[in-house]
This record gives C-alpha cells, sequence and structure tokens, in this order.
C-alpha cells in the first residue's frame, strides 16, 4: 500500500526476526538487539528509517511472563530508539492471535490475552506507539504461526497504523478491498522482465521465446551458432535458514547452460561476479 501511494519512491524492510525469541532475548546487550541495530544502521547510510514493526509476544504467553513483559519491551525500545537516534518514528506493535493456546506449537501460548493487554497499553502510554489487532486472523496448521492470508491482512492493518498514526483495535470495515488491490496490481516492465529472465534460467522459456516476449532486448538481434559467443549475466538475492545470499549466474545463450557462477552472504559483495567469472574462463580455456 505503501508503493501505491508512493508511487516515485521505493521501500524495503530489514529483516531482523528470530523465530521463538523471548522479550529477554531482545535486551540490548545480546545478540538480536545488537544485530538490529547494525543492520538498521548498515541500511540507514543510504536510507531513511521510518518504522519499526514489533510482533513478538508468543514464547512469553506462559508461566507468568507477562507479568514483566511491558517493563522489559520499555527499556528494550528506549535502548533502541536511542541506538538509532529516532525518537519520533512509529513502532508499531502487532498483537498476538486469538488462535493460540489451543493447539500445535501454540498450545503453551495460554496467556496470550495478558500479552495483548500489554501491548495495548505500551501503544497508549508510550509517545509514537501504535497497536494493531490480530482480530480474525488464522493460523497455519503448526498452531502458532499466521497463514499467509492472514499475514497479508495485517500488513494492511499495519499500515493503516502506520500510515495514519493510530491504534488500530478491530478489522478494517474495507480490508478485503484494500488488499485486493494491493494483489491486483499489474506487473511493471522490470518486474515481468525478471519473472521471463527467471523462467529463462530454469528452462521454461528458450532463448527465441524470451527474445519474441520483449522484442526490444539487445541480444534480439545476435546470432548465436556457437558456444560461449553471448554470456549473460544476473544477480539475485533471497534468504535460506535466516541467512542473506547474493547470487551470480553466468549463463551460455547457445545452449542454456548455466557456466559459471559465484555466491556470497555479504550484501553488494563484488567477488560474486569475479568468481563467476573466472569459472566462465577456465570453461572457455577448456574447449
Amino acid at each position: 500500500m505503501w508503493c501505491m501511494e508512493n508511487k516515485e519512491e521505493k521501500i524495503g524492510l530489514i529483516p531482523c526476526a528470530e523465530g521463538g525469541s523471548t522479550v529477554d532475548d531482545w535486551a540490548a546487550d545480546n545478540t538480536l538487539f545488537r544485530h538490529a541495530v547494525c543492520q538498521a544502521k548498515f541500511a540507514m547510510q543510504d536510507t531513511e528509517l521510518i518504522g519499526i514493526l514489533w510482533h513478538q509476544g508468543e514464547s512469553d504467553s506462559c508461566d507468568g511472563k507477562h507479568q514483566t513483559y511491558y517493563e522489559k519491551l520499555q527499556t528494550m525500545t528506549a535502548a533502541l530508539r536511542q541506538e538509532l537516534n529516532a525518537p519520533e518514528i512509529p513502532f508499531i506493535l502487532g498483537g498476538l492471535g486469538g488462535f493460540l493456546g489451543k493447539s500445535g506449537l501454540g498450545a503453551n501460548c495460554t496467556e496470550y490475552e495478558l500479552i495483548n493487554r500489554g501491548l495495548l497499553r505500551f501503544a497508549q502510554e508510550q509517545k509514537n506507539s501504535y497497536f494493531v489487532t490480530a482480530e480474525g486472523l488464522t493460523p497455519n496448521p503448526d498452531g502458532i504461526h499466521m497463514d499467509a492470508a492472514s499475514q497479508r491482512r495485517f500488513g494492511v492493518r499495519y499500515y493503516e497504523a502506520f500510515s495514519k498514526r493510530k491504534n488500530v483495535l478491530s478489522p478494517l470495515e474495507n480490508e478485503m478491498e484494500l488488499l485486493d488491490r494491493c494483489i491486483n496490481v499489474p506487473y511493471t516492465k522490470g518486474e515481468k522482465m525478471h519473472l521471463a529472465m527467471m523462467d529463462f534460467i530454469s528452462g521454461k522459456m528458450t532463448y527465441e521465446e524470451l527474445c519474441r516476449k520483449f522484442e526490444n532486448i539487445v541480444l534480439a538481434s545476435l546470432q548465436i551458432n556457437a558456444p560461449y559467443q553471448v554470456i549473460v549475466s544476473d544477480m539475485t538475492a533471497f534468504w535460506a535458514k535466516n541467512i542473506y545470499w547474493e547470487l551470480t549466474l553466468y549463463m551460455d545463450l547457445q545452449n542454456n547452460e548455466i557456466v559459471g557462477y559465484g555466491l556470497s552472504s555479504r550484501r553488494g559483495d563484488p567477488n560474486t561476479y569475479y568468481e563467476g567469472l573466472i569459472k566462465v574462463a577456465e570453461k572457455i580455456k577448456g574447449i
């Protein structure tokens, strides 16, 4: 929704979540906090931080942990705002789902309502903080995580809280309409090209089909009749087991074969290009 209202801008998410973590794990002297601060400061070198999303509490929904939850959250957020020099950006707190405490991995989360009360109280008492309800949202079969449809609805509520700087205490009346507007957005030209390239890389589309699909593609006029005449590269980024990776692929367009690659877990690492080129050069030498 942010993108629909800010078409000339780009937005990114700084992922710092840790499944199963307690509020104690996020104390200012612990690894998760330091990692989040490090990631945020890295992003802030050339972008602007405009909000913080907090959706945590399942692991604190038992054994009376709710009794100290508010104070620990307050201490952590104060330290986070100080570290990031961000006293006024919105801190959006997501409520826990009503499906907790019933089955699966969520069966032990019997005190989730007390955590929700603490989150709401926090939003009411702390400046620039807003609570978002999880009312009506549904879980995956594991009984603890929201299913994909509910995550999308939650995102609409998050944006309502962020954009209007207010608590969202019940499902939005036009929630599904807003969600439909977000989902049914035509692909941009760049997105279409990326999807086509993914089909080409995976063998679902031939080089000739790619050229026909994008008639103005630079390579469309080339006559390729031997290996290694034309090699193209493409870089993609992805997350695997909470680790960020960048992968650069080199493809021989004569037979749609991947002839080199480079992989790194460091953002913007140029070595992925060099490693791939070295592999390509070795193959060419071996002809």
